[in-house]
């Protein structure tokens, strides 16, 4: 973790914290402490997203198409059968948007800090440079931190080093006086004293000065890093967008077929384009994606009763085909931390207290010896 080594202008405060002009001079001049998330897609972003998918394009071409040969009402139902297809996709994706939005407000971060010797709970985006944060066994690191003081405090630091075991903390000489020199020669030893943002504290607490926020903190880099990502279409709508290919191609076919057999009859060219168009039209079929779309839309129904949330329709095949989730997310889901919970001997589950007791230290007993060996590698 040489690396973890955090820039900074030498803000620190005394041990009461800064006051509240400074605070707001800074959150202003800093900004506030959050990782920039991507940008939220808007309704009129879902509908032009919606809008352009190959089929729909293909449909809105064809239903333009009869309109300006003349057959308005088919044209129109056309047109009007695009209205369930983008629909039900923008319905969908707005609503799972929202869904999380609120879930996103409700576990908004908090953290505890001292200002101008006051000690409250705010919301961890306002925190700034300079600011003493109290923390304490369960919190998230809220931002990233220069310990000045730590009772039995330990960290998983999991999420940027991929080590499970907790890592003690351990206070800096004179940390509350002194800035963070990346260039120093203790720097390996500063690392003990930094309290990382998003890492767990598993034990113990303590406080320190906040010496890096948002995107300056090690997982705000890390995450800037990773911002960028790769939009991959599902499998149906890779097969959807083969589909509208073969079906590009028929219609092409079509229109050269008819305007090659009106010419060898000797018909006028515009009523050859007229009637190649008109073939073109016939040949493309426009209620699969309307049935599709109502589908999938009673599938998302009937996902969400299940506390299935789909964001997007096309994401439908993969979510209804999953039968069992396996995951693990330290801190979340899991603990990151080992517990005996049952003994299972060869003549069956041991349950006197007694036992399991005798047998967990011949266990650590065991481990103890076999690294007792001799040069020759033989136990003792």
């Amino acid at each position: 973790m040489a690396d973890l080594l955090l820039p900074d202008d030498g803000a620190f405060a005394a041990d009461d914290g800064i006051s509240e002009v400074e605070a707001t001079a800074r959150l202003a001049a800093d900004g506030r402490n959050e990782v920039e998330p991507p940008p939220r897609p808007t309704l009129p972003g879902l509908l032009l997203d919606a809008a352009t998918e190959p089929f729909v394009l293909l449909l809105g071409l064809a239903g333009v198409a009869a309109i300006v040969l003349g057959e308005v009402r088919d044209g129109l139902l056309v047109l009007g059968g695009l209205i369930p297809i983008v629909g039900a996709d923008v319905v969908t994706e707005y609503r799972a948007e929202r869904a999380l939005e609120v879930l996103r407000d409700a576990a908004a971060p908090r953290a505890t800090v001292r200002r101008a010797g006051r000690t409250r709970d705010i919301d961890a985006g306002e925190l700034v440079r300079g600011d003493v944060v109290l923390i304490r066994a369960g919190d998230i690191v809220p931002a990233d931190l220069r310990l000045t003081a730590a009772v039995g405090l330990a960290f998983d630091r999991s999420l940027l080093t991929g080590e499970s075991m907790p890592e003690t903390a351990a206070v800096a000489e004179g940390a509350a006086a002194r800035p963070l020199d990346p260039a120093a020669p203790d720097r390996e030893d500063l690392q003990a004293s930094i309290a990382y943002a998003g890492t767990n504290v598993v034990r113990g607490g303590g406080e320190g000065i906040v010496v890096a926020t948002g995107p300056a903190t090690q997982l705000g880099r890390i995450a800037g890093g990773l911002s960028t990502t790769e939009g991959r279409r599902s499998p149906l709508q890779r097969e959807l967008d083969r589909l509208v290919r073969i079906l590009l191609g028929v219609a092409l076919a079509l229109v050269a077929i008819t305007i090659g057999a009106g010419i060898v009859r000797g018909q006028p060219a515009g009523a050859n384009l007229l009637a190649g168009i008109s073939a073109a039209i016939a040949a493309i079929p426009e209620e699969p994606p309307i049935l599709l779309a109502v589908i999938l839309g009673f599938g998302a129904h009937r996902l969400l009763k299940r506390g299935v949330l789909v964001r997007r329709l096309s994401a439908e095949e993969t979510l209804g085909a999953v039968d069992l989730i396996l995951t693990d997310k330290t801190g979340t889901l899991t603990q990151n931390r080992l517990a005996l919970a049952a003994v299972l001997a060869p003549d069956g589950p041991v349950t006197d207290s007694m036992d399991r007791r005798r047998l967990v230290e011949l266990a650590f007993r065991a481990e103890d010896d076999a690294w007792r060996t001799d040069r020759a590698g033989a136990p003792r």
